[in-house]
């Protein structure tokens, strides 16, 4: 008895992807998923769309038709089928939460879209880099102030966080892109916050490119108007908040962990799945140091870009575990003296106010030392993971 041939869900929808100099794919959505397919798959998508069209049964398939229902099976995810369990939006996050909605951003974000306009940015970020340069003595001798001005210094760096988030989204809305919400969450070890801009996956690889540099020019903006406050007025909260805005900024642009700069390589080389791909191409590259498979098997475009990519990994991976590593031992020497500094600092008969206290020096004491041994573990197991032999699906990407 032949098989049923499949039903394609009504609300899916199939665009063209702009993935720069990579060869041609198409962008399939459904529900919160984005798959990317080849001219193939897009083929197979249409046959049996049409199918669907013409109401047709099974009894009458042409060979054409079952084998586009045998290769739909085969390679197209269930999520594309009529059927198919919604699945719940799935974050990269361990646990997260939205603190603003997009109704509530669709109130605010319309009312930025000028400041995208390339002479207001070209004019705007010469602001910002005069302004930055003429404190900049001032912000390299920065330190963290001491008590209730540290803690100042920290929620307005979160403002300047939750402004790089709207910059995410203002961007996206501005390249035709519906807007998102804004949440806080936890990234592998780092707390962060995070837009929902994965309808940027429709726009162009310019218009995406924006997306991913929107935020850090919401948050140069920011930084200027600390800088405008530390030239005029100085002291130590505006230059901690300087330094600490300048050192995130840098930090989101590490490639090698998913922040803007791992979207903005994706998105100018149209190589998606960077990481998934990086055990693939360091796995290829043992197998050819050993003999076992042709120079030829690293070759390809997108191989261009995987191959450094892979490498730089793999040294930045083994480069922070050994700084991780290195901080362990020192912990391993200052550590002990403390705890016993700390335990003998405890009253005798303590009330409850100075316990507490007492078990916020110890989180403090403990708080850095733990941090580092996760990331060790996670670093060690990030660099095994890429010698693991995984079988991962390149067509496909979802957000």
């Amino acid at each position: 008895m032949d098989e049923e041939i499949p039903r394609l869900r009504r609300e899916l929808h199939v665009v063209p992807f702009d993935g720069g100099a990579q060869a041609s794919r198409y962008l399939v959505q459904v529900d919160h998923l984005n798959y990317l397919v080849s001219p193939a798959l897009k083929r197979v998508l249409d046959t049996l769309r049409a199918h669907q069209e013409r109401g047709a049964g099974n009894d009458h398939a042409s060979a054409e038709l079952r084998e586009a229902a045998r290769l739909a099976r085969q390679h197209l995810p269930q999520s594309l089928f009529d059927g198919a369990v919604t699945t719940p939006r799935r974050t990269p996050f361990v646990i997260s939460a939205r603190i603003l909605s997009a109704q509530f951003l669709a109130h605010i974000v319309p009312r930025l879209g000028w400041l995208f306009s390339p002479l207001v940015v070209a004019g705007l970020l010469l602001l910002c880099l005069v302004l930055h340069v003429a404190v900049w003595g001032d912000v390299v001798l920065a330190r963290l102030p001491p008590g209730s001005d540290a803690l100042l210094a920290v929620l307005l760096l979160l403002v300047g966080m939750l402004l790089h988030e709207l910059g995410h989204i203002c961007a996206c809305h501005r390249g035709g892109g519906a807007i998102g919400g804004i949440g806080v969450g936890l990234y592998l070890i780092f707390p962060v916050f995070y837009a929902e801009v994965t309808d940027a996956w429709r726009l162009p690889t310019r218009a995406r490119a924006r997306v991913d540099l929107g935020g850090l020019y919401f948050q140069a903006l920011f930084l200027a108007v600390v800088d405008v406050v530390l030239l005029m007025r100085g002291g130590p909260v505006a230059a901690a908040l300087s330094w600490l805005t300048t050192v995130t900024m840098l930090h989101t642009l590490n490639p090698f962990l998913k922040f803007d700069g791992y979207w903005l390589l994706s998105d100018l080389t149209g190589v998606v799945n960077l990481h998934a791909r990086v055990g693939e191409t360091l796995r290829r590259l043992l197998r050819v140091a050993m003999g076992r498979a042709p120079l030829a098997s690293l070759g390809g475009e997108a191989s261009r870009v995987l191959l450094p990519y892979a490498l730089l990994s793999l040294v930045f991976v083994a480069g922070f575990s050994a700084f991780v590593l290195g901080r362990i031992a020192l912990y391993r020497e200052t550590l002990p003296p403390a705890l016993a500094q700390w335990w003998q600092s405890i009253p005798v008969a303590p009330r409850p106010f100075d316990l507490a206290l007492v078990l916020l020096d110890l989180a403090g004491l403990l708080a850095l030392p733990a941090l580092m041994l996760l990331a060790l573990l996670f670093y060690l197991n990030r660099m095994a993971g890429y010698f693991r032999p995984r079988h991962p699906d390149p067509e496909r990407r979802s957000s």
